[in-house]
């Protein structure tokens, strides 16, 4: 079938208005004005499952020049396939939709590679629909610079989106970073073009593109709240944005909107995150998380005395730049990735900083009190679109372009295994005998089968003339690798196709297998195939009620291989066309009796010999499921093992991603741990931990997220962050005076101390363990001729310690202790009875820590003098409030508030919620431990 001119099909998870607000929405949504507006049909395909006709019924109104399809729907009516479950079965049905289309020219985004199977079919010359793929990036980048831990079937995505983009006919990218980083990442890019993204707002009436776009100067002391724009993502900058505001000096804290999904950082809810960081911010905190793209612009603005920040870490040509020039607000961005492409020379420095916490914070607030000039983009919205319609001109010129094929007949080899099914020989001969490819040749393996039925059968078979030579050879019973081993050294095709007996080839196997393999140059092909459950001769060929042949699409194999192909086998079936010298150089089979997963590994060599692999997206043949086959019954450590020695076999190079997979368990389990850990000390801990398991843009999570800004003394904050019901009974109780508000902007006290040079105090790093490995506590320590005695110890991680002793846990390993000069006399008495061990420490000799046993081992990390600095409280004492110690230097800090009560301070900035009852003169001071040489600023509200 020839494709339809002037026909498009934009694939996409997302519409700007339809159902999500990211860039892929807003991209596809101008893509698809951009083209009516020059004359095309355009048909819209959303992947998205959640959405259906019905679902988006009232948001269809707003989309009446192009048709929109729902990928559910279509699956709905489609008898053979199911819906799909996960990225690789939507990419197949949306092929199966394509095919019965054959638009000329379809457009996929690389991001869950739903264009992989048709882009494959593309390269195989069995569709003539031209196919692009837009560049916004990859899964694989995404994860990599969230630092997220992979999934198996992360990996098998990332997978079909480098293949997708590999056999596409056009990349477009609107950056040359992104183009850049593909190609370093290994990804052959095909015939690849710069453009830059069309935004629906450019084609609104009235809107003049004439001109580059530029953002509105930015008048001195004008800017009263920051909007940080994005999602709550570590490349988005999120935590980069945290740090900045923390920096702000006291007399510049501007209200902060965040703009964006919630999401976690270190299974972390991120709103949290940022009540927790920025505790003692001046400024009020609210997040917008629910508004669609336009109504995010709308948001944008309205807010007049507002700056756009967008700090990301990494970032390829972000939608939000050029919407902000678009409705010409204002805002930061970092120099990284494509944003530098999108501004002007002479606007960069203003607006790009590094992506570093002080460098971003100090171009905030030279922007806010200094002012901005007239930021200009690179963006001219005439010019892109005449690029864009250039695009589609070719495309045109070029509709009836295949994919080269090679109109030889190459000579193919059928080999089939066989073993005590003679009905289910026979069925296979049957249809391979009217296949519709005629360069043919079956070689049938017998493997040692013992009854009479099959010994008759192969006699009936050999004194039949059939229409293609027929070679068969008994031998005794090796089992399925040695067998087809024996098929391919009898055979003499240029290719072989394993052929099991149960296996029914669907008519026109052998001649899509050639075409795809000549088409595209595959060393190795699988195939998809039907299912069906049948034990008798009639195979697959059972009919339904109304008479229609029942066909069944349950599996879904993508040919081609990865860091996944270690651990499961997704290239498919033994049913494969193979290059007979290419199956020579791989050894073929391993001849192992009894053991299953030879084709796997037959593959998995393929694979890491560098071969290439694909599969024909289309269903060659019938595959059945037995309940009682050897891998169901097999043995799977011995199956498995076979996979293993594959690979030692092949001696493959670690990659670095295998590590991350193998470690991902336990390290997100370590995350969680170490976060539980450290939200337990924060207030109102349990908010903090119910939000690291809650869906994070829920309404749920909103809720909890107001209670903790409450419980924190954000009263206003807990009121912007309510919604319904909630918000007006905070509104209510603030009315009554039943909410205390927090006295950000009244500063009680502020002190700058330094401490002398004196030190009457310890604060050691290190390990100690006995001689089980279990944790011990120094009770009192001997350091040249002085004696010290511990007023705080904390245990923490080490798992470097863990492998060196060979121990079966790190928890609690490392110690952190504060220890106080003491006078000889008073220790004397217990000396003489403890026992010491001797600790060895860097640069200073060694310390004997007195733990009550000698058989200790350990070693002291570093030791830093520190001298004590006594702090009034404010009001005498009577104050309730929140003390912070700002230190600037990365130093360890130790407070004691009480008698009792001593603790660790974080390394940078050290914040403690005091609850002190009125004239309690016991609590008038708090005691701060600090090195030696250190000036830290207090501050009490």
């Amino acid at each position: 079938m020839s494709s339809r001119l002037g026909e498009i099909l934009i694939v996409t998870e997302e519409l700007a208005g339809l159902n999500r607000s990211g860039g892929i929405g807003a991209c596809a949504l101008g893509q698809s004005l951009h083209l009516r507006s020059l004359g095309y049909q355009v048909d819209v395909l959303i992947t998205d499952l959640d959405c259906s006709q019905a679902t988006q019924r009232e948001q269809l109104r707003n989309f009446s020049s192009f048709t929109v399809r729902f990928l559910r729907d279509l699956v709905d009516a489609d008898d053979v396939v199911s819906q799909p479950v996960d990225a690789i079965s939507k990419s197949y049905c949306v092929y199966r939709y394509i095919k019965s289309q054959n638009y000329h020219v379809v457009h996929f985004n690389d991001w869950l590679g739903s264009g992989f199977y048709t882009a494959m079919a593309r390269r195989q010359g069995l569709i003539s629909s031209v196919i692009v793929t837009h560049l916004h990036g990859s899964s694989e980048w995404v994860r990599r610079h969230n630092k997220n831990l992979p999934r198996l079937e992360e990996f098998e995505t990332e997978a079909i989106e480098k293949s997708q983009i590999e056999n596409s006919d056009l990349v477009i990218s609107p950056s040359e970073y992104l183009l850049d980083w593909y190609t370093a990442s290994g990804i052959r890019l095909p015939k690849s073009r710069v453009c830059n993204w069309l935004l629906p707002q450019w084609f609104n009436d009235g809107f003049d593109g004439e001109q580059p776009l530029s953002c509105a100067p930015v008048a001195p002391g004008s800017i009263d709240t920051l909007i940080f724009f994005g999602r709550h993502e570590r490349r988005k900058g999120f935590e980069l944005f945290l740090s900045a505001a923390a920096v702000f000096p006291k007399s510049f804290q501007p209200n902060l909107v965040f703009l964006g999904r919630f999401d976690r950082l270190n299974q972390e809810f991120s709103g949290s995150a940022a009540l927790r960081k920025l505790s003692g911010y001046g400024g009020e905190i609210d997040f917008v998380n629910d508004l669609h793209q336009q109504d995010a612009l709308r948001f944008i603005r309205k807010a007049k005395s507002a700056l756009c920040v967008m700090p990301s870490v990494v970032e390829n040509s972000p939608c939000v730049v050029g919407e902000c020039f678009t409705i010409g607000t204002p805002f930061i961005a970092t120099n990284v990735g494509g944003i530098a492409e999108l501004i002007a020379p002479d606007s960069r420095k203003a607006c790009l900083p590094e992506a570093e916490p002080k460098a971003l914070a100090e171009a905030i607030q030279r922007a806010a009190v200094l002012g901005i000039d007239r930021l200009e983009s690179t963006l001219v919205p005439r010019r892109i679109k005449e690029a864009w319609a250039e695009i589609h001109a070719a495309l045109q010129q070029n509709a009836e372009e295949m994919v080269e094929v090679d109109s030889s007949r190459p000579l193919v080899s059928v080999c089939i295994t066989h073993y005590e099914r003679p009905n289910f020989l026979r069925l296979a001969l049957q249809q391979l005998e009217a296949q519709s490819y005629d360069n043919v040749e079956i070689v049938i393996v017998d493997d040692g089968s013992r009854t009479k039925e099959s010994h008759e059968e192969l006699d009936i078979i050999e004194r039949t003339n059939f229409r293609f030579p027929v070679k068969i050879l008994r031998e005794p019973n090796k089992y399925l690798g040695a067998a087809r081993n024996t098929a391919a050294r009898h055979a003499k095709g240029d290719y072989l196709l394993f052929h099991d007996d149960d296996n029914v080839a669907e008519k026109q196997e052998i001649e899509v297998f050639v075409k795809a393999a000549l088409s595209s140059g595959a060393d190795v092909l699988t195939c998809q195939a039907f299912v069906f459950r049948a034990d008798d001769a009639r195979g697959p060929f059972v009919h339904d009620i109304v008479g229609q042949e029942r066909r069944s699409i349950e599996f879904y194999p993508i040919g081609i291989g990865g860091i996944f192909s270690y651990f499961r086998n997704r290239f498919g079936d033994a049913n494969a066309l193979i290059k007979r010298s290419v199956f020579a150089k791989l050894g073929g089979f391993t001849e192992l009796r009894g053991v299953g997963f030879e084709d796997w590994e037959l593959f998995l060599r393929a694979h890491l010999m560098g071969y290439k692999l694909g599969i024909v997206p289309e269903p060659l043949f019938h595959y059945r499921v037995s309940s009682g086959g050897m891998l169901a019954t097999g043995d799977t450590a011995q199956n498995f093992q076979r996979i293993f020695e594959a690979v030692d076999g092949v001696k493959s190079t670690a990659d670095g991603d295998i590590i991350r997979y193998a470690i991902s368990g336990d390290l997100s389990e370590q995350i969680t741990n170490l976060t539980c850990h450290n939200l337990s000390k924060e207030r109102a801990a349990d908010h903090h931990r119910r939000l690291m398991s809650v869906d994070p843009n829920s309404s749920e999570a909103r809720e909890i997220l107001a209670e903790l800004a409450v419980k924190l003394g954000r009263t206003r904050d807990a009121i912007n962050i309510s919604v319904g019901r909630q918000r007006e009974e905070l509104v209510r109780q603030a009315s009554q005076g039943k909410l205390k508000p927090r006295l950000h902007r009244q500063e009680l006290q502020h002190e700058t101390i330094r401490t002398g040079d004196r030190g009457q105090c310890y604060i050691l790093r290190g390990w100690l363990v006995d001689r089980c490995g279990h944790p011990r506590n120094p009770k009192a320590m001997l350091f040249g001729h002085e004696y010290f005695k511990p007023l705080l110890v904390e245990r923490y991680e080490r798992p470097d310690v863990q492998r060196a002793l060979g121990l079966d846990d790190s928890t609690n390993l490392g110690v952190k202790a504060l220890l106080q000069r003491e006078r000889s006399e008073l220790l004397l008495d217990k000396i003489t009875f403890a026992r010491s061990a001797k600790i060895a420490m860097p640069k200073s000799g060694h310390a004997k820590l007195l733990c009550g046993e000698s058989q200790l081992k350990g070693h002291i990390d570093n030791m830093v003098a520190c001298d004590a600095i006594r702090v009034p409280l404010p009001q005498d004492g009577s104050w309730e409030g929140e003390m912070e110690i700002v230190t600037g230097h990365g130093v360890d800090v130790a407070v004691k508030w009480n008698s009792k009560a001593i603790e660790f301070g974080s390394p940078q900035s050290y914040r403690k919620h005091f609850v002190i009852p009125c004239l309690d003169r016991r609590r008038e001071a708090v005691d701060i431990f600090l090195p030696l040489g250190i000036s830290v600023d207090v501050y009490f509200y």
